[in-house]
């Protein structure tokens, strides 16, 4: 797989490509009111298609990706990276869990490359493709107002350990409906489990309003307007 194959971000909104670039790593609430937004959506494609043909290495890959995006973006427009772009690259590259990838081969068919990156439905809560894990780790560091570079514990992930039931439906819907990887679906899926819960958590509830908020029409620069796609 290259980098190109795993970076397929074409016709994502701004959040959706940072996220995915930072493989969940970026508090894609700094980009609320950063100046730059139009032009950090350029830099960011552009950054992938510099490297697309290179093999994907895993989250050394993502970190590589936001490095030229940053560089690209002070070079060409004289602006730095929103906050928490450079720490979010920094866990980046000294993580340990990379993923190990063979060299990209020519018998490698689509189905197995999707293979390789597929969110089982046991991983919703956790993997960094999941758009549940995701906005949990969002709404969990504005509640806490943690520092850049400050691990907090997700607060759904803690719940669900409190109680299994919350855990087990989200594990069953996500085998029912897939693990989202967008804002859309992630708030289909919440609404979703919200009507199966008698007595839903507050986080459920919280999750659900910020998706809301997420998916309404927001205005760009150009004025037209765009929305989180389902």
């Amino acid at each position: 797989m290259t980098i190109g194959d795993q970076f397929q971000l074409s016709g994502c909104n701004l959040e959706e490509i940072v996220r995915g670039i930072s493989d969940g790593e970026f508090d894609v609430r700094y980009l609320e009111n950063f100046e730059y937004r139009d032009e950090l959506r350029e830099c960011c494609f552009e950054a992938i298609a510099g490297v697309s043909a290179q093999a994907f290495a895993g989250r050394v890959s993502h970190a590589k990706v936001m490095g030229h995006a940053m560089d690209l973006l002070r070079q060409r427009y004289d602006a730095n990276a929103p906050r928490g772009w450079y720490p979010a690259m920094k866990r980046l590259r000294a993580t340990t869990e990379q993923v190990a990838e063979a060299p990209v081969r020519k018998t490698d068919s689509s189905s197995e490359r999707d293979k390789r990156f597929r969110v089982l439905p046991e991983e919703i809560l956790t993997s960094p493709w999941s758009a549940i894990r995701a906005i949990d780790h969002d709404v969990t560091r504005e509640q806490v107002n943690a520092k850049d570079d400050e691990e907090v514990e997700s607060a759904l992930a803690t719940v669900a350990e409190q109680r299994p039931e919350i855990k087990a439906l989200f594990i069953e819907l996500a085998k029912e409906m897939g693990v989202p990887a967008w804002w859309g679906t992630a708030l289909v899926f919440v609404e979703t489990a919200l009507t199966k819960i008698a007595v839903p958590h507050e986080i459920l509830l919280t999750l659900r309003d910020e998706l809301r908020q997420r998916v309404e029409y927001r205005p760009t620069k150009s004025g037209r307007g765009i929305r989180d796609r389902l």
